[in-house]
């Protein structure tokens, strides 16, 4: 007899408060959009605004959101890194080739400066 082991993923079976609590807030602001006519109204489309802006706050202090926005901020990075990695090598090449450009001006060396601009 084969045994045969599955694997199950187990995801909770309701959703955190504060998410849930951001769904409503964002669902109650949609819904009091089309209905911005009057100045109370405006007053609720501002406090469900409010709400939701304070909704956002306490999302990004849950562990799995912030885990998630500091991947992607380490992923970010690594790319800054790498084309700031890629500008110094750029600028290093172009300091070189000045160098040498100087040098064969300096000695007056017309191999040196062909090569320079044909480089360019």
């Amino acid at each position: 007899m084969a045994l045969h082991h599955g694997r199950s993923l187990s995801f909770p079976s309701s959703s955190h408060p504060t998410v849930s609590h951001f769904d409503d807030s964002l669902c109650r602001l949609r819904s009091s959009e089309a209905a911005c006519s009057s100045l109370s109204s405006f007053n609720t489309a501002m406090n469900g605004l409010k709400n939701l802006y304070e909704s956002v706050g306490d999302l990004l202090l849950l562990p799995h959101i912030q885990q998630i926005v500091s991947e992607e901020c380490v992923d970010d990075f690594i790319r800054l890194l790498d084309a700031c990695s890629s500008a110094r090598d750029l600028i290093s090449l172009a300091k070189q080739y000045v160098r040498d450009l100087l040098s064969s001006v300096r000695r007056k060396d017309a191999r040196g400066i062909n090569f320079y601009l044909a480089s360019r």
